[in-house]
């Protein structure tokens, strides 16, 4: 997120978005829940604005069902996938907080750069990414193109080779 000195105005079209802590049990991690779903005062939220995309990955079950015909299997995860996918500047706006890391701290308004969880497009934003990187790489790394292409399932990845030296070079 980046901080902004200028709050919105007439001229600008801005959403804030509400947002809250949640802290697991089990951990003492902090994770922000952002309610794209909340109303302005114009009784029309920033996920009603929005377009969801179309569908673009293989169904679970036909990325599962490939992956078991194969006798070596290979797992993996995106870190953090969202937050990895930047959007464009002008975009931001639509994702302000206001933000205070202390509560001695002023609050202070920031506009949120990358993929946020909450909001309708985010989903389709992220994996929209992922399907890219085969078309921009594929000539170079055509097998490694075919397996993002076909084996990712949000961001987990889900795929398998016949023998352990193909994984090895796949990976």
């Amino acid at each position: 997120m980046s901080e902004i000195k200028d709050v919105c105005n007439t001229d600008q079209v801005c959403f804030y978005l509400p947002h809250h802590e949640v802290i697991k049990k089990s951990t003492t991690k902090l994770q922000i829940v952002y309610d794209g779903s909340a109303k302005s005062d114009s009784g029309v939220s920033v996920n009603k604005l929005q377009y969801v995309g179309a569908r673009i990955q293989e169904d679970l079950i036909s990325i599962l069902l490939r992956f078991r015909q194969n006798s070596v299997a290979i797992c993996g995860d995106i870190v953090k996938m969202y937050r990895q996918v930047w959007i464009k500047q002008e975009h931001s706006p639509f994702q302000r907080i206001l933000w205070r890391s202390n509560p001695a701290d002023e609050v202070r308004e920031h506009n949120l750069n990358t993929v946020t969880f909450g909001l309708a497009s985010s989903p389709f934003l992220a994996v929209r990414c992922l399907k890219q990187l085969p078309l921009e790489c594929g000539e170079h790394f055509s097998e490694v193109s075919q397996v993002i292409a076909r084996d990712f399932y949000v961001d987990y990845l889900i795929f398998g080779s016949s023998s352990v030296q193909e994984a090895v070079n796949l990976c």
